[in-house]
């Protein structure tokens, strides 16, 4: 592995392909890369499962809306599991999402898991705090993808001429409904 490809904020990029992370999301995953670049006791080794925490609570925080959600039950600011549920149900609605939905409760469980268990372990090494930090960053990129499909108004459509996926969103000076247009075949109809 190249020295480049060590620096904390390429590790981080590698894994969020470039995702939109929230600046201070981003600033704490690259702490955690630079901690867990000099770790060697068995405290700085938990220090990276608490930053990892740390992290998965403020993307939740950074999502959720209670007055938006529906089932909002008043859930503690720490209960990710509960209220990242509610934010995927909210966010990845219809039969055609139900597979993404299972797995990305699964993976932002399997992350809120883990976290605590490299936060609690007195044996871990270094490599699994590795894989604990790989794992929340990838956690906040599939996240910040999920909210760029849920706002994206051309997200899943394809041209009604060609089937091209090619799309671009432009502004409709007839109406307020969106207008879609084919970069292909110059096609352009209003989103349904």
């Amino acid at each position: 592995m190249n020295d480049e490809a060590n620096k904390p904020q390429e590790f981080i990029n590698n894994i969020s392909h470039g995702a939109e992370l929230s600046i201070s999301l981003r600033r704490k995953l690259n702490l955690a890369s630079e901690k867990l670049q000099q770790a060697v006791e068995i405290e700085e080794i938990q220090a990276i499962g608490v930053m990892c925490r740390e992290t998965l609570i403020e993307l939740i925080g950074y999502i959720y809306d209670s007055d938006s959600i529906e089932g909002d039950e008043n859930f503690k600011k720490s209960d990710v599991k509960n209220r990242g549920e509610l934010i995927i149900n909210k966010y990845l609605i219809g039969s055609e999402n139900k597979e993404l939905r299972k797995h990305l409760k699964n993976f932002l469980n399997g992350a809120w898991d883990y976290s605590n268990t490299i936060t609690h372990s007195s044996s871990k090494t270094i490599h699994e705090a590795s894989i604990c930090l790989t794992i929340t960053t990838a956690v906040v990129s599939s996240f910040e993808n999920l909210l760029a499909k849920y706002f994206d108004p051309a997200s899943g459509l394809e041209c009604k001429e060609c089937g091209s996926r090619h799309l671009i969103v432009a502004e409709n000076d007839e109406t307020e409904d969106l207008l879609i247009i084919c970069e292909n075949c110059r096609h352009g109809f209003i989103k349904d």
